[in-house]
C-alpha cells in the first residue's frame, strides 16, 4: 500500500526532511523524526503566491462508491490546466505522470478495500503548485445498511466456562447454574412432580414375604413428600453434539406411607407347618432414604429445524446408580416373631423389619430399576429445561435496544439495535453460538447517497483462546456503525479548533507537526468557525497483530474569512488520510488510542504560499486525527458481546431474575477481519 503525504514545507521543516531546496514534494511518512518548532508565521512578511494550475478529477468522480475487488486496476482521469505558465510537472501519490497537450492525465490505480485517494500535485514553470485530492471507495460488495448483519457476533464457551470444577465460587460456569438449581429446589420439585402427577410409582401392591406359596406380607408405597440433602456433586462436560451431565445427590429421603395386608401377627408359628392366620390391614407413615443417587445423562444442544430456536433436550440416560436404601416405618408392629425350625430366617424378626427389608430390596434390586430410572428421566428432563431456558436467552446485552451517540459537531445520533440467535455448534471443545445483529439510525432530511456498507467476504472463523469465554466481532459491525453515523450526519459539523488541539494530540514520532504550529487558532481561523463535512464514510480494517486501520476521504473543511488572519479570504480544504490505532483500554467497549496518521493529503481551492501550506497541512492533520478518534471512540462503534440471562423460570430455585452471565472484564485483540474479546465467564454487572 502506498504511503503518502502531501507536503509543501520550507525552511527548517524541509531541512528536517532532507529537502533543502525548498521545492514541495511528496514524501512517505517517516518512521521517526525530529519535532520542529517553526514558530508563528508573519503573514505580512511573505509575498503572495503565484496562481498555480487548476486540477480537476474527472474519473472516478470524487465521493463515488465503486464495486471492485481489492487490487483491481481502476482507470482514472484528471484534467490539469494552467493559465499563463505551462505545466512543468504533475505527480499522483508522489509518482510523476504524463500530461497530454489537452491537459489530460490518464492512469491506472491499483485499488484497495476502503477509501482510495489520488493525491495530485501540479506545478507550472513559474514554480506555483496546486494540491488536489480525489477520494472514492472500493469494495467487492455493499451491504444494505437496513438489513441485519448475518453471523457477525460469536461467543465460544470453553470447557472452563461450562464447568470450572468449583461450585463454591459463584456463578462462573454453566455447571454452577445446574448445581445451584438442584440445591435451590429443582431436585425436590422434580421428584415431587414425578410422584404426584401419576407419572411414576415407588412401589405398587406386591408381596414382600411368601411362605409355602402363601403371601404373608404385601405392601404398596404411597408418596407424600421428599427432602433431598443439600450436598450435591455435579460435573458438566462438553461432548460432540452437546453436554454430558453427571450428578450425585448424597441422599434423597422420601416421606411415604406403607399400606397393605399381613398375616404375620395372626399366624401360629409354633406349629409345623405354621397355622397361617387371617389377612389384616396394615398402614404406617415412614421414610425411604436412598443414598448416593447418581445419574449420568447426555444433553443435546441444537437448533430446532422447525422453529429455528436453540433447544436442549436429554438424548440418553447412560446410567443411574444408588447406594444403600433405608426404609423406616415406626408405626408397624414390632412384636418378635416366634422361632420356627423350618423358617429360621424369621427368628427375632418383626412385621416392621420384614416390611422395611422388603421395600429396601425392592428399590435396590432389579424391580427398583424403574424407581431409579424414573428419578433420572424426570430429573434429566428438568435439567434439559433449565439449560434450554438459560441458553434461549442468548443475546447481546452490552447495547440497549435504543441509545444515542454524540455527533462530531454537537448533538446526538439516535440508534436502535437488535440481536438474534443464529446457530450453535457443540463439540468437545465447548459450545459456540453465532448471532445476527441489526443497527438503524434516524437520518436527517438530506442524508448522503450510498450503495451501502462496504463489505469484504469471509466468515468469522473460530475462537482460539484458552480463556473460559471468547467472543468474536466482525469488522463489518464497526463499518456498519461508522456508516450509519456518517449517513446520519454525525461526522459533520462546526468544530472549535481550540477544542480539538491539545499537546497530546499529535505526539506520535512519525508525525512532523509540532503542537506549537497549530495552537494559535487565531492565525488560522476564529474559534468555533471550522466547518467539517464528510462526503465519504470512514472505513475500518482490523489487522493481525493487534492494530486497526481507518481510511478517510472527501472530508471538506471550510475555513471562513478572517481579516488579519493567515487566510483572510478563507480556505476550502479537502482532506484524505489513513490512520492506525491500537486498543489502549478494555471493557465492554474498547478505547482506541495511539492514533497516528500514516497517509495524509489535502487539496485546496486556492494557490497557497509556503507558510499557508504549512498551516493547511497542520490543519488537515488535526482534522483527520479528530475525525478518526471521534469515529472510533465517541461516535462508535459500540461492540456487541453476547451473554445469557436468568429469567423468571429460574427464580423458584434462588436465581435473581435478570442475572447476566457473560464475559467479565473482556480483553480485546484485533485480528484480520474482526476483534476477539476474551475473559472469564461469570456475572456481568
Amino acid at each position: 500500500m502506498a504511503r503518502w503525504l502531501t507536503i509543501a514545507l520550507t525552511g527548517t521543516l524541509l531541512g528536517a526532511l532532507g529537502c533543502d531546496d525548498g521545492e514541495p514534494m511528496f514524501v512517505p511518512v517517516p518512521d521517526a523524526g525530529p519535532r520542529v518548532d517553526a514558530g508563528p508565521p508573519d503573514a505580512g512578511m511573505e509575498p503572495g503566491p503565484v496562481d498555480g494550475p487548476i486540477v480537476r478529477c474527472a474519473a472516478p468522480v470524487p465521493g463515488r462508491m465503486i464495486v471492485a475487488e481489492p487490487g483491481d486496476p481502476i482507470d482514472a482521469a484528471l484534467v490539469v490546466r494552467s493559465e499563463g505558465s505551462p505545466i512543468d510537472e504533475v505527480t499522483v501519490n508522489g509518482v510523476r505522470v504524463a500530461v497530454d497537450a489537452a491537459g489530460l492525465v490518464r492512469l491506472s490505480h491499483a485499488s484497495r478495500f476502503g477509501v482510495n485517494t489520488l493525491a495530485v500535485r501540479a506545478t507550472n514553470e513559474a514554480g506555483a503548485s496546486t494540491e488536489q485530492v480525489c477520494s472514492f471507495v472500493v469494495s467487492p460488495s455493499y451491504a444494505d445498511e437496513s438489513a441485519a448483519l448475518d453471523g457477525v457476533v460469536a461467543m465460544q464457551l470453553n470447557p472452563e466456562a461450562i464447568d470450572d470444577g468449583v461450585a463454591t465460587d459463584g456463578l462462573d460456569s454453566l455447571n454452577d447454574v445446574f448445581t445451584a438449581a438442584l440445591a435451590g429446589g429443582l431436585l425436590r420439585e422434580t421428584i415431587h412432580t414425578q410422584y404426584t402427577t401419576g407419572g411414576a410409582d415407588i412401589k405398587t401392591l406386591s408381596c414382600d414375604l411368601e411362605i409355602n406359596a402363601q403371601c404373608i406380607v404385601s405392601s404398596e408405597i404411597v408418596y407424600l413428600d421428599n427432602m433431598p440433602s443439600s450436598s450435591f456433586t455435579t460435573a458438566l462436560t462438553p461432548i460432540d453434539g452437546g453436554l454430558n451431565f453427571v450428578g450425585t445427590a448424597r441422599s434423597v429421603t422420601l416421606s411415604v406411607e406403607v399400606r397393605g395386608t399381613e398375616r404375620v401377627t395372626t399366624t401360629n408359628w409354633t406349629t409345623i407347618p405354621p397355622a397361617f392366620g387371617a389377612s389384616v390391614s396394615m398402614s404406617s407413615p415412614g421414610t425411604i432414604t436412598i443414598n448416593d443417587v447418581t445419574i449420568d445423562i447426555d444433553l443435546r444442544v441444537f437448533t430446532d429445524a422447525t422453529t429455528g430456536e436453540l433447544t436442549a433436550e436429554v438424548t440418553q440416560v447412560n446410567s443411574v446408580t444408588s447406594g444403600a436404601v433405608t426404609a423406616v416405618f415406626a408405626g408397624l408392629d414390632t412384636t418378635t416373631i416366634s422361632a420356627h425350625p423350618i423358617y429360621p430366617g424369621l427368628d427375632g424378626s418383626t412385621l416392621r423389619s420384614q416390611v422395611e427389608a422388603g421395600i429396601a430390596r425392592h428399590i435396590t434390586g432389579a424391580s427398583g430399576d424403574s424407581v431409579r430410572r424414573n428419578i433420572s428421566d424426570f430429573l434429566g428432563e428438568r435439567l434439559g429445561a433449565v439449560l434450554d431456558t438459560l441458553l434461549s436467552t442468548i443475546a447481546v446485552r452490552t447495547l440497549p435496544p435504543s441509545f444515542d451517540l454524540p455527533a462530531l459537531g454537537g448533538g446526538t445520533t439516535s440508534y436502535t439495535f437488535g440481536s438474534s440467535y443464529a446457530s450453535v455448534s457443540a463439540t468437545t471443545s465447548g459450545l459456540g453460538f453465532v448471532l445476527d445483529t441489526s443497527y438503524a439510525t434516524s437520518l436527517g432530511s438530506s442524508p448522503e447517497t450510498t450503495l451501502g456498507v462496504a463489505t469484504l467476504p469471509g466468515a468469522l472463523g473460530g475462537a482460539s483462546s484458552a480463556m473460559p469465554v471468547a467472543n468474536l466481532v466482525s469488522e463489518r459491525v464497526a463499518n456498519t456503525v461508522l456508516h450509519h453515523e456518517w449517513r446520519a450526519g454525525g461526522l459533520d459539523g462546526e468544530l472549535s479548533l481550540r477544542g480539538i488541539v491539545a499537546p497530546d494530540m499529535i505526539v506520535a514520532p512519525d508525525m512532523i507537526v509540532a503542537p506549537d504550529m497549530i495552537v494559535a487558532p487565531d492565525m488560522i481561523v476564529a474559534p468555533d468557525m471550522i466547518r467539517v463535512d464528510s462526503a465519504l464514510p470512514p472505513i475500518a480494517r482490523t489487522q493481525d497483530g493487534g492494530s486497526l486501520e481507518v481510511t478517510l476521504g472527501e472530508i471538506h473543511v471550510s475555513v471562513p474569512a478572517l481579516e488579519g488572519g493567515l487566510f483572510p479570504d478563507g480556505l476550502e480544504l479537502t482532506v484524505a488520510a489513513t490512520a492506525t490505532g491500537a486498543i489502549v483500554a478494555n471493557g465492554d467497549d474498547p478505547a482506541w488510542g495511539d492514533v497516528a496518521l500514516t497517509e495524509l493529503a489535502f487539496g485546496a481551492d486556492a494557490t497557497l504560499s509556503a507558510t499557508q501550506r504549512e498551516y493547511a497541512y497542520a490543519l488537515a492533520a488535526v482534522i483527520a486525527w479528530r475525525v478518526t478518534t471521534f469515529a472510533l471512540n465517541e461516535g462508535g462503534p459500540t461492540m456487541p458481546l453476547a451473554s445469557v440471562e436468568t429469567t423468571a423460570e429460574l427464580a423458584p430455585y434462588g436465581f435473581a431474575t435478570g442475572t447476566v452471565l457473560g464475559t467479565v472484564t473482556p480483553t480485546f485483540t484485533p485480528f484480520a477481519g474482526g476483534l476477539e474479546a476474551v475473559g472469564s465467564f461469570g456475572e456481568v454487572p
